[in-house]
C-alpha cells in the first residue's frame, strides 16, 4: 500500500533523478534514497544516487539506476490496482534510454487490469517520446493505452508554461497536473474552456494547433508541501485550481494542506511557527515566530505550522476526492 492519498502502489523499475525546478528543493524522495544506500539489503539498487554536499545536505548526483527485477511487480498482482511509476525518480528523465521506457510500455500493455500514472518533470522529453519514438514503436498514429494516465508536475506559473503545451501534445487516454508542492498561484483557464460548451460548435480552437473535441486535461491534483523544511502554501491558490476544475467540469483531488494551513484563534504574540499570506494571493508569504498582532493582520491571511497530520485535507471543510471517469479509486477515497 502506497501512502500517497490518490494512488494504491508505487513502482519503481529506476532509481535516481535531478532538480530541475523550485518544486525540487525540498524533494521527499532524496533523504530516503539516502538511507536506503546505507541498507545493505537495499544498497545495491540505490548506489550511486545521492551524494552529500560540502555544505552537509543531501542532493541527487544525477545517476538513474535500472531495476530490471522490478519491471515484474505489475505482472505478479492480479487484483487491479493504480501504481504511481517511479516515486523514486522521473521515467523521462534524460539518462533514462527509450529503450527502457519501451519495456516499462510493455509490461503496462501486458496488465490491462491495472492504472498507470506517470508524472514528469521533464515535458519535452515525454512528448519526443510519445509523439516521435512511441510510433515508430508501436505502429502509427499511435494509438494510447487506456490504462495509462501522463502527467505533469506544477508548482507555480513559470512550470505550467512550460509544461502544460507539451502535455496537451501527448496522446494519452487521461492527461493530468499534479499541482503539488503549490508554490504560488496558477491560472489553469487558458488550457480550460467553459464545460457547457464542449462538443457544440464553439468549442472550435483554430487559433491552436489543437483539434479541441472534448477537455485536453482530465485530472487536477493539488497539494502543500510537507517535511521540515515546508513551504506555505495560500488557502486561495488551491482555491482557485478548484473553482478553474469546476467551471470545466475537470476533476479535481486535494491532497493535503502540507504543513501549513489556516490558523486558529491565538493570543496575541504567542510563540511559534506562523505565516502572513497576503487575502488577494498576490506577493509574497512572510514566515514569523509569533502570531501576529491585530494591526499587522490587516490585508493577510495567517497561516500556522501544524504539521501534516493536524493540518489534514479539509478544503472548505470537505475532502475533495474526483478522479477521472469511469476509473478505480485508490483504497480509503470516494
Amino acid at each position: 500500500m502506497s501512502n500517497i492519498e490518490w494512488t494504491n502502489e508505487t513502482w519503481n523499475p529506476l532509481i535516481g533523478c535531478t532538480k530541475v525546478s523550485a518544486g525540487c528543493k525540498n524533494c521527499y524522495a532524496i533523504k530516503t534514497a539516502w538511507i536506503r544506500m546505507h541498507n545493505p539489503k537495499m544498497a545495491e539498487r540505490y548506489a550511486g544516487t545521492v551524494e552529500k554536499t560540502k555544505g552537509g545536505q543531501l542532493n541527487w548526483t544525477g545517476k538513474v539506476n535500472q531495476i530490471w527485477d522490478a519491471l515484474e511487480k505489475p505482472l505478479k498482482i492480479k487484483k487491479p490496482t493504480m501504481f504511481f511509476v517511479n516515486s523514486m525518480s522521473d521515467l523521462f528523465h534524460p539518462s533514462v534510454g527509450f529503450y527502457f521506457i519501451h519495456r516499462i510500455w510493455e509490461v503496462m500493455a501486458q496488465c490491462p487490469q491495472h492504472t498507470f500514472q506517470i508524472l514528469t518533470k521533464q515535458a519535452a522529453l515525454m512528448r519526443e517520446y510519445m509523439t516521435e519514438w512511441a510510433p515508430n514503436a508501436y505502429g502509427s498514429p499511435y494509438e494510447p493505452l487506456p490504462n495509462v494516465w501522463l502527467g505533469v508536475s506544477v508548482e507555480n506559473q513559470e512550470a505550467a508554461n512550460e509544461r502544460i503545451p507539451h502535455l496537451l501534445q501527448v496522446p494519452a487516454a487521461v492527461r493530468f497536473l499534479s499541482c503539488e508542492p503549490l508554490l504560488g498561484p496558477v491560472d489553469i483557464s487558458s488550457w480550460f474552456y467553459p464545460k457547457h460548451l464542449i462538443g457544440t460548435e464553439t468549442c472550435n480552437y483554430e487559433e491552436t494547433e489543437f483539434s479541441i473535441l472534448q477537455q485536453d486535461l482530465h485530472w487536477v491534483i493539488c497539494g502543500g508541501e510537507s517535511g521540515l523544511h515546508a513551504r506555505p502554501m495560500h488557502l486561495d491558490w488551491a482555491r482557485s485550481l478548484r473553482e478553474k476544475c469546476d467551471a470545466a467540469g475537470v476533476p479535481f483531488f486535494f491532497k493535503q494542506f502540507g504543513e501549513w494551513a489556516p490558523a486558529g484563534m491565538h493570543r496575541s504574540g504567542t510563540p511559534g511557527k506562523f505565516a502572513l499570506a497576503p487575502i488577494d494571493g498576490v506577493g509574497p508569504i512572510i514566515e514569523i515566530d509569533y502570531y501576529p498582532r491585530q494591526f499587522t493582520q490587516f490585508g493577510y491571511m495567517v497561516l500556522e505550522r501544524k504539521g501534516k497530520k493536524a493540518a489534514g485535507r479539509l478544503l472548505d471543510g470537505r475532502e475533495w476526492n474526483e478522479f477521472p471517469n469511469p476509473q478505480p479509486t485508490p483504497n480509503g477515497t470516494e
